[in-house]
C-alpha cells in the first residue's frame, strides 16, 4: 500500500471507523482523499462478492465529480488501477478471471466491478427507483445536502439490508456514510438534523476502548485479550452514528495557509463562513422574496438517458497495462463544463440573459419561457458569476464557453438591461465603454446574434416586492383568467448561489414602501457583515424575470415535456 496522509480529523474518522457516519465539512477539508477512498476501500476488501453502493443527486454530478474523484484517490491510496484492479461501467472481461458478486446486476453499466468480486453500484435519486430490489451492504452518500431527505429514506436505507448469512464479523455490514458540504439552503438543512440521532456517548465509549486496545497492543498483552478488546471495539462501532462537522482549516498542511487567505479574499462573508469555517447559517425568517418556496419552485433534471451514452472504449496498449479491452464511461467529455448534459433547455429557442453590473463581483442569469405541468414558467436554467480581479469581459467569456453547445444550434440571445447598464469602467475593467455596450461587443465576438433590449428605468422596489409575491405564488388576473406572471422555476443544481441569495435576501422599510435590504453590499468581505448572501446575483434574476414578462421577443415554439423529479 502507498504512503497516504489522514488529517486529524480524517484520522479520527479513519480510527473510529463507525457504522454510520454524517459529515459535514467545508471544502478541501479532503471527504473525498480523507473519507471516501478509505470507506469504499475498506468495503470492498472486507466483504468479497459484496454489494455496495455511492448514491449521488444526479446521475451526472456522480460521473463528472464523485466517481473520477473516488476512483483517483483509491488509486493513490491502494495502487490499484482501473482496467487492471477494478472495471468502472462494466462487467470486467473474462479474462481477468475476476469473481462474480453473491448477486450478479442486471445491468452493469452502472457499476464498479472490483478484483474479488465486489460490485459497487452507482445510484441517484433522478434514476427513479433505482436503490429498488437491491439487498446492500454499505452505502456512501456523496454531497448530501443536495438530496432530498425522502429518497434517502424510502429508497436507500431501506437496501442496506445485508447480504443474509456474509460479513458477520466486519463493522461496516450495513454500514451507511453519508458527506457534503455546508447546506446553504433551507431544503438541504436536514443534513444537519441528523445530529439528534448521532450517538456522542457510543462515541467515547468507542474511542476509550481504542485507547485502551492500543495500550495493550504497547504493553505486549497476550494475543487473546488483544483479540477480545478488539471484539468489543467492534461490537461499539456497530452501535455508533458519529456525526462531525469541520473546517477547511483541518487540513491545512494540505492545502496551505495562502489557499485560505485566498477565500477569504475572494469569498463573501457568507460563502467564507459557510464553505471554509463551517458555521451554521441562520435562515432569514421575513425576507424579500417572501412567497417563494423550494418545493415548488426547484427542480432536477433527469440526464441519465443521455449520460448512459456517453461510453468509449478502452484498448490494452504499453502505456496502460490493461489486460482487455472494455468499455467505461468518457469522463473526459463528461467533465466538461458546457451546458451539453442541461436537457431542460430548448435547442430550438433563443436564450435570455441579464446582468448585475459590480466593481468586486458580477452576475448573468440565463432562461427561457416553457411550460411547466401546464403553466406557463420563466425556467432560470444557470447562474454564474465572476468576481475581482474579473469583470464583466471575462464573465462574458465564461458563458460564451459554456453556452457553445448551444449556440451551435441556435446563436440567438435577448439581453435585458435597464440604466444602470449605461454606466462605465467600475465593472468592465476601466475602459470607456457602457457596460451594455461591452457585454454586447463580447457576446458578439464569440458568435452570438445580440437582440439588445433596454427596459428603461429600474422598477421601484415595492412594486418588485409585489411582483414576485404573486408571481411565485401563481397569482390569476381575474378578468383574463390566466396567471399575471410567468411561474419562476429554478434548476437546483445550476443556481445554487443565486437560491442561497434569493432564501436569504431580506427587506426593509424605505421611503415609498417595501424595499430590498441591500445593506451588505456596501459591507463586502467584513467580519460585520450579516450571514447572507449578498444582493448582487437577485438583482440580475429580477431584470431577468422583467425582461422575459414584458418584453420577450422569441416565438420559438416551447418544449411541455421535461422530467423533474
Amino acid at each position: 500500500m502507498n504512503h497516504y496522509y489522514l488529517n486529524p480529523g480524517q484520522r479520527y474518522i479513519y480510527e473510529l471507523m463507525p457504522r454510520q457516519l454524517t459529515l459535514i465539512a467545508g471544502r478541501r477539508f479532503g471527504k473525498t482523499d480523507g473519507v471516501a477512498a478509505p470507506y469504499i476501500k475498506r468495503v470492498v476488501t472486507n466483504m468479497p462478492r459484496g454489494k455496495s453502493a455511492i448514491y449521488c443527486a444526479t446521475l451526472k454530478q456522480g460521473l463528472t465529480r464523485t466517481i473520477p474523484g473516488t476512483v483517483a484517490a483509491i488509486e493513490r491510496m491502494t495502487g490499484w488501477s482501473h482496467g487492471i484492479h477494478f472495471f468502472v461501467g462494466c462487467h470486467a472481461p473474462k479474462a481477468t478471471g475476476f469473481p462474480e458478486p453473491l448477486t450478479r446486476p442486471y445491468n452493469w453499466e452502472h457499476c464498479i466491478h472490483w478484483f474479488n468480486g465486489h460490485v459497487t453500484h452507482v445510484l441517484s435519486q433522478d434514476v427513479k427507483f433505482s436503490a429498488n430490489s437491491l439487498t446492500l451492504d454499505a452505502a456512501l452518500v456523496d454531497e448530501a445536502r443536495a438530496i432530498r431527505k425522502q429518497k434517502i429514506d424510502e429508497e436507500l436505507l431501506p437496501a442496506i439490508s445485508g447480504t443474509p448469512g456474509m460479513f458477520l464479523d466486519f463493522p461496516l455490514k450495513k454500514s451507511f456514510y453519508m458527506m457534503t458540504d455546508r447546506p446553504l439552503l433551507r431544503a438541504e438543512q436536514w443534513v444537519c438534523d441528523r445530529e439528534a440521532s448521532s450517538s456522542p456517548e457510543a462515541e467515547l465509549e468507542l474511542l476509550h476502548a481504542i485507547e485502551l486496545y492500543a495500550a495493550l497492543v504497547n504493553e505486549g498483552y497476550p494475543l487473546w485479550a488483544q483479540q477480545k478488546q478488539l471484539e468489543e471495539i467492534n461490537a461499539l462501532r456497530t452501535a455508533c452514528h458519529l456525526f462531525k462537522e469541520y473546517d477547511t482549516l483541518t487540513n491545512i498542511e494540505i492545502v496551505g495557509a495562502d489557499y485560505i487567505a485566498d477565500m477569504k479574499r475572494i469569498l463573501p462573508e457568507r460563502i467564507f463562513n459557510i464553505s471554509i469555517l463551517n458555521i451554521r447559517q441562520k435562515r432569514q425568517a421575513d425576507g424579500f422574496y417572501s412567497a417563494y418556496d423550494p418545493e415548488r419552485h426547484t427542480y432536477v433534471v433527469e440526464s441519465a438517458d443521455v449520460v448512459d451514452n456517453m461510453r468509449m472504449e478502452i484498448k490494452p496498449t504499453p502505456k496502460n497495462r490493461i489486460r482487455s479491452t472494455f468499455q467505461t464511461w468518457d469522463f473526459k467529455r463528461l467533465q466538461e463544463h458546457s451546458c451539453f448534459l442541461d436537457l431542460d433547455l430548448d435547442p430550438k429557442q433563443s436564450l435570455n440573459i441579464a446582468f448585475d453590473y459590480n466593481a468586486n463581483i458580477n452576475w448573468v442569469i440565463t432562461g427561457q419561457k416553457k411550460e411547466h405541468n401546464g403553466v406557463p414558467a420563466l425556467m432560470v436554467l444557470g447562474s454564474m458569476f465572476v468576481k475581482e480581479p474579473k469583470d464583466i469581459r471575462d464573465l462574458c467569456a465564461d458563458w460564451a464557453a459554456y453556452y457553445e453547445p448551444h449556440r451551435s444550434r441556435c446563436n440567438a440571445v435577448n439581453y435585458y438591461y435597464n440604466q444602470t447598464a449605461k454606466q462605465k469602467k467600475y465593472a468592465n475593467g476601466g475602459i470607456d465603454e457602457k457596460f451594455h455596450e461591452t457585454v454586447r461587443r463580447e457576446l458578439v465576438s464569440h458568435g452570438w446574434r445580440v437582440n439588445c433590449v433596454d427596459m428603461g428605468e429600474t422598477m421601484l422596489q415595492n412594486r418588485k416586492y409585489f411582483m414576485f409575491v404573486d408571481a411565485f405564488k401563481n397569482a390569476v388576473d381575474p378578468l383574463r383568467l390566466r396567471p399575471i406572471y410567468l411561474f419562476p422555476m429554478f434548476n437546483r443544481e445550476n443556481n445554487e448561489f443565486l437560491l442561497a441569495a434569493i432564501e436569504n435576501t431580506g427587506r426593509k422599510n424605505g421611503r415609498l414602501g417595501i424595499e430590498k435590504d441591500k445593506g451588505e453590499e456596501k459591507l463586502a468581505d467584513s467580519e460585520e457583515n450579516p450571514s447572507e448572501l449578498r444582493t448582487d446575483g437577485t438583482d440580475a434574476f429580477d431584470d431577468l424575470f422583467m425582461g422575459v414578462n414584458s418584453f420577450h421577443r422569441d416565438n420559438a415554439p416551447m418544449i411541455p415535456k421535461i422530467r423533474f423529479i
